[in-house]
């Protein structure tokens, strides 16, 4: 029986190349007629006294055949290995510091005295091992376009704190004062290195201003 190997290869250029060889190893420890046409397969024509050091040097052949097919495998296998696994993504999360109603938050100025008091977008992105910038963004319902409100990047928790803005930006007036308003918000986490960037669902804030009654 003949032993028989074949290695395939899909290189670059897409081609499939079929790497056949055939060696008859029991045939060329036989004496005799075997022997003899296993060497006029092969192409050795010579005299007795020759064939041993032609086969030795048809069984190097062999041997540096298979040493280019393991060149070949480690190249073409090596860039693959290189790339290694994905590198997993962070998990990004977020809500309120005070644990408030993610999907529609009301400020009221009566309930703070300014508005540092009031509680921030809170965002965690762990594990904390690459920091990342936050974007608090705000839509304009005249434009229907995004812009950045507020930007902030994780500490080495992980945690970013983005404040809302109770105040209305047609205010010109040198002291900036509440007015009932709503604002739809959304966060967005930059791209770093490996991490993709991220983008949440768009949030309304509702701001309302001190009511006065009258006596």
């Amino acid at each position: 029986m003949v032993p028989f190997i074949s290695v395939y290869f899909l290189g670059l250029s897409n081609k499939e190349v079929k790497l056949s060889l055939e060696v008859n190893l029991q045939e060329i420890s036989e004496i005799g007629e075997p022997r003899a046409n296993y060497l006029r397969h092969i192409g050795i024509h010579s005299t007795p006294s020759e064939n041993t050091k032609e086969i030795k040097m048809n069984i190097k052949k062999i041997a540096s055949i298979f040493a280019a097919v393991a060149i070949v495998t480690s190249l073409i296998s090596s860039p693959a290995n290189a790339l290694g696994k994905p590198k997993a993504q962070q998990v990004i999360t977020w809500g309120w510091e005070d644990g408030g109603d993610k999907g529609h938050r009301d400020f009221s100025e009566d309930d703070y005295d300014t508005i540092g008091d009031m509680p921030s977008v809170k965002v965690t992105i762990l594990p904390a091992t690459v920091g990342r910038r936050v974007i608090l963004e705000i839509l304009n319902p005249g434009t229907k376009t995004w812009s950045a409100e507020q930007i902030s990047r994780t500490d080495s928790d992980g945690v970013a704190l983005l404040k809302v803005n109770p105040f209305c930006e047609e205010d010109a007036s040198s002291t900036s004062m509440w007015c009932d308003h709503d604002s739809t918000y959304r966060i967005r986490v930059l791209k770093s290195g490996t991490q993709r960037q991220s983008l949440s669902n768009p949030f309304v804030v509702s701001f309302v201003t001190t009511e006065i009654d009258t006596i």
